[in-house]
């Protein structure tokens, strides 16, 4: 089973800030995108939650998610001004 779906139901009702994820490629120019440091990042903050709460849960997925479109909303941005900069 895809996993975007069931982050999407775990973040209801999260706090999307609690929780902060690496920013890949920040700074750098492009369109590449990467995802593993934030995958990992996600496990080893999952793993570290002695008795994680719903509420944990939901914030943690919020969290990721968050972090996640704001990566790609950069990237594509990235992408748009390469475009852009094309004649």
């Amino acid at each position: 089973q895809p996993g975007g779906p069931m982050i999407e139901r775990a973040a209801a009702g999260g706090q999307p800030y609690r929780y902060v994820f690496p920013k890949p490629l920040a700074g750098r120019t492009g369109c590449d995108f990467s995802l593993s440091g934030m995958k990992t990042a996600l496990r080893m903050t999952a793993e570290a939650l002695p008795n994680p709460t719903g509420q944990d849960i939901a914030d943690l997925a919020a969290s990721f998610q968050a972090a996640l479109a704001a990566h790609l909303a950069s990237r594509t941005a990235n992408a748009i001004d390469l475009f852009e900069a094309t004649p």
